[in-house]
C-alpha cells in the first residue's frame, strides 16, 4: 500500500494528467477520438432519467463511483473496481474527469449540433469542454450534465481520457 492506505497505482488505473492536444493527436493514431460532449452525457446516463445513473439519492454513488466518499481509495481507483452502469462503463461520474472533443462554450443559446454525434457549432472559447467529477469531488458533484473548461494545452491528475470510436 501507498499514500494513507490507498493501493499503488497500476495500468489498471485511469490515464490521468494528459492534455486534450496531446490525447487528441495520440488517439487519432490508434484509430480511437474524444467523445462529444453529447456522446459523453449519453454514456453517463446510461439509459436512466435519474439525477445519476445510480438513482436520485447520493448514497446511490457508494461503491459504484470513485468520489469524496469513504470507498477504499483515497486517490484513483482501478477503472473496474466497482459495478458498471447500465451500459458496462466504469467511473464515468467519478475517477477523473474526461475530455471532450467539444470547444466549451457557456452561452445559454441553443447552437446547432451536427448530426450523429452531437458536436456542438465552435464555439467563442478557446478552452476545451471535460466532463465528469473526479475522486476528490463530494457526491453532489457528480452530476451528468456538469460541465468544466481547460486550455487544451493544459493537464492535471484529475482530467483523463475514455477513448471513442464510430460503431458505423
Amino acid at each position: 500500500y501507498s499514500w494513507a492506505g490507498t493501493p499503488f497505482i497500476t495500468r489498471a488505473h485511469p490515464v490521468e494528467r494528459v492534455a486534450w492536444t496531446e490525447a487528441f493527436r495520440v488517439l487519432a493514431r490508434v484509430g480511437l477520438e474524444l467523445p462529444t460532449e453529447a456522446q459523453w452525457e449519453h454514456a453517463a446516463r446510461a439509459g436512466t432519467t435519474a439525477r445519476f445513473w445510480t438513482g436520485d439519492a447520493l448514497a446511490s454513488l457508494a461503491r459504484r463511483e470513485n468520489c469524496a466518499l469513504p470507498d477504499g481509495y483515497g486517490l484513483t481507483a482501478p477503472v473496474d473496481a466497482f459495478e458498471p452502469n447500465p451500459f458496462g462503463l466504469h467511473h464515468v461520474l467519478g475517477n477523473v474527469s474526461e475530455w471532450c472533443l467539444d470547444r466549451f462554450d457557456q452561452r445559454l443559446d441553443p447552437r446547432p449540433f451536427a448530426h450523429g454525434t452531437g458536436t456542438r457549432s465552435p464555439g467563442y472559447s478557446d478552452g476545451r469542454a471535460y466532463r465528469g467529477g473526479t475522486y476528490a469531488h463530494p457526491a453532489a458533484a457528480l452530476r451528468p450534465t456538469r460541465r468544466y473548461s481547460r486550455l487544451p494545452d493544459q493537464a492535471d491528475q484529475y482530467i483523463g481520457i475514455r477513448p471513442a470510436r464510430a460503431l458505423f
